[in-house]
């Protein structure tokens, strides 16, 4: 056995959310003992524009922003 990295769980998000399966990809993201990356929810936008799901697109973009937000202030 090996412990999943974020990246597997990255891979896993975007092969549910490129299906179209966007509960499910949510149900793992919450599942998943460490916060989504920017990778992550780099991924989910992509799907989100994939499938045109506004709601969630919006939701992640959001997110993503005030990741980018919070990264620039450590610097």
């Amino acid at each position: 056995w090996f412990a999943p990295e974020v990246e597997h769980y990255a891979c896993m998000v975007g092969k549910l959310e490129r299906a179209g399966k966007f509960g499910e990809a949510d149900k793992l993201i919450k599942t998943v003992p460490m916060a989504p990356t920017t990778n992550v929810l780099r991924v989910r936008l992509r799907a989100c524009r994939l499938h045109s799901n506004v709601e969630v697109g919006k939701r992640t973009a959001r997110k993503l922003s005030s990741s980018n937000r919070l990264m620039l202030q450590t610097m």
